[in-house]
């Protein structure tokens, strides 16, 4: 007798967790899932009048989510045990489309939930009941991941403009930014900016042919805008005097890639499969006090991933 009655149900998975893919959804299984449930058949909890928590637990829950075109489908389904009786558990939604992101378990802000939001079913062998939410909400939460931003491939042979003095243009490179995902960002320009970043990376340059000149420091930034025909993407850091070798002066690098619509799902730090660079896709510039230099990536890649940290749930 769960009607009218609260309940909190928990399941989680980690985002690197390769999915079944089911025609235009996806299928994840084997996750926990936790929660605590009341009933009416159970009173007298410490000698009170309201119904005891009952705590449910599965490690074989699984999610499976579907964009539609009037909204996002989110179905959940564990099977468990309440007071020794086996049930099945599940809940179907409807969310507003753009939530969910179907091929990757990813963070969503909070959706309330209602009578017409979907339904929640529990049955057994025999029968099975289907309730609706009175009120409620359903979030998809991330513990602070730290999302790495990498870029690499091999610049084109000629700058799209300046002298290019620090020698890179036609040379290979890889770059990393790294940011955590509960991070929040900072109004500059219009922007919000995720910021100072760890960045890491590896360039070559013509003044010393063959050798990696590693680059490491706190400078990082990272600016995105999620658009209805495109991703904008920018980040920037600065390289020190020495870097290069030479007279070269201090730099400060900046990068504005141009990406598919629905790469990123909001400003926010998350991560995002990896993407084809071409010239087309944007700039990559370096300037010191007098002069800027831009180039454009031959070919190469960006992807923000998270690492994997134990087993996948």
């Amino acid at each position: 007798m769960l009607a009218g009655q609260q309940f909190t149900v928990s399941i989680v998975g980690n985002s690197a967790r390769k999915p079944i893919l089911q025609g235009n959804g996806a299928l994840f299984e084997h996750l926990r899932m936790t929660g605590t449930i009341y009933s009416d058949l159970i009173y007298a909890c410490g000698g009170g009048p309201a119904p005891c928590p009952i705590s449910v637990s599965s490690s074989n829950a699984t999610i499976a989510q579907r964009g539609e075109a009037d909204g996002d489908l989110f179905q959940v389904q564990f099977p468990v045990k309440v007071q020794g009786i086996a049930l099945t558990g599940s809940a179907y939604f409807l969310l507003p489309a753009g939530t969910l992101t179907t091929a990757v378990l990813r963070p969503f802000s909070s959706v309330a939930l209602g009578p017409a939001s979907g339904t929640v079913t529990y049955s057994n062998a025999s029968a099975a009941t289907v309730l609706a939410v009175e009120s409620g909400t359903l979030v998809g939460t991330a513990p602070g991941a730290n999302i790495t931003y990498t870029a690499s491939g091999t610049f084109a042979p000629a700058p799209v403009s300046g002298q290019d003095m620090a020698h890179i243009a036609g040379q290979p490179f890889t770059v990393s930014i790294v940011g955590n995902s509960l991070l929040a960002p900072v109004l500059e320009d219009g922007w919000e900016t995720f910021q100072p970043l760890q960045m890491t990376g590896t360039l070559y340059s013509g003044l010393v042919p063959n050798t990696p000149i590693n680059v490491s420091n706190a400078t990082g930034v990272i600016a995105q805008e999620a658009g209805s025909n495109e991703d904008i993407f920018q980040a920037g850091f600065l390289l020190p005097a020495g870097t290069f070798p030479g007279n070269i002066p201090a730099l400060t690098v900046q990068v504005y890639f141009i990406l598919p619509a629905g790469t990123l799902r909001s400003a926010r730090l998350q991560p995002f499969s990896s993407i084809a660079l071409d010239p087309a896709s944007g700039t990559v510039s370096y300037s010191d006090t007098t002069a800027t230099t831009v180039l454009a990536v031959e070919s190469g890649t960006l992807v923000a991933t998270v690492p994997a940290s134990g087993p996948v749930q």
